[in-house]
């Protein structure tokens, strides 16, 4: 956890103030359905030391660089090197970018349970489309 916390403001700032309400607790982060579970796990193994392995293609590249501005991660300027090292370029996805975010990502749920399902999970759409 305390790995992931240096790769990300958002992450920081709230266990930061769930370990003031709960110390000692485990705390479980919930992120967005609408996140890519790829580029949610490469960020995971790379926050916790392991190589950038993506698949050098446009969709991986920006999924990871969306979970990466959504967090506010401190790996976004590594991403714009690996993306312009393959002609990638995600400046000109910037407010596409943005306007995803602001529009279809719910802050992440901070809480000492694991969600029972993933309709507990953050998320704009209809929560029966996962029951």
């Amino acid at each position: 956890m305390f790995l992931c916390m240096m790769q990300s403001e958002l992450v920081s700032r709230l266990i930061a103030a769930k370990r003031l309400e709960s110390p000692g607790q485990q705390i479980i982060i919930s992120l967005p359905v609408e996140l890519s579970p790829e580029a949610v796990e490469i960020f995971l193994q790379f926050s916790h030391g392991a190589d950038f392995k993506i698949p050098l293609n446009f969709k991986s590249i920006l999924d990871l660089y969306i979970l990466s501005k959504y967090l506010d991660s401190s790996i976004l300027p590594e991403l714009d090197i690996i993306a312009a090292n393959y002609n990638i370029a995600i400046e000109t996805e910037q407010a596409g970018i943005d306007d995803f975010i602001a529009k279809n990502l719910k802050q992440p749920v901070i809480s000492l349970n694991f969600p029972e399902s993933i309709s507990d999970l953050p998320c704009f759409k209809i929560k029966q489309e996962f029951q």
